[in-house]
């Protein structure tokens, strides 16, 4: 297979091979921290080692579509908290940055965006 260029967000770019086998960064301290889970848990490690390969793949997507329902559901409610009259001033702020954009459903997403991350530093008043 060809090579294939990917960008990066600081413009580099890289060379990947598709038909190099793909491997996954180790982390010392987390690699501790599971032998530590497993020797504190000994039967949900054995249970786990037991499990076939594809109830663990499910078992995997299920965790990462429910996270993404949970980020969803608190995405929803920072975007109502912003209709509140203490977050008119941000929210007049985020529509005044994405005032060049055209399409609403990108606009909507940006705004969400922007509002999630004012609430991740604390900007919104969601109470």
């Amino acid at each position: 297979m060809p090579l294939v260029e990917k960008s990066r967000k600081n413009g580099a770019t890289e060379m990947f091979n598709d038909d190099a086998e793909f491997e996954l960064p180790v982390n010392p301290e987390i690699e501790q921290k599971i032998a530590d889970y497993k020797k504190a848990h000994p039967r949900l490690a054995a249970t786990v080692k037991q499990m076939p390969r594809e109830r663990l793949e499910n078992a995997y997507i299920l965790h990462r579509l429910e996270r993404g329902e949970r980020f969803e559901v608190y995405r929803q409610k920072v975007v109502a908290a912003m209709d509140k009259p203490e977050n008119q001033e941000l929210k007049q702020q985020i529509e005044d940055k994405l005032q060049h954009v055209l399409d609403p459903k990108v606009k909507a997403r940006l705004f969400a965006r922007r509002a999630v991350q004012a609430a991740g530093i604390g900007s919104v008043k969601m109470c």
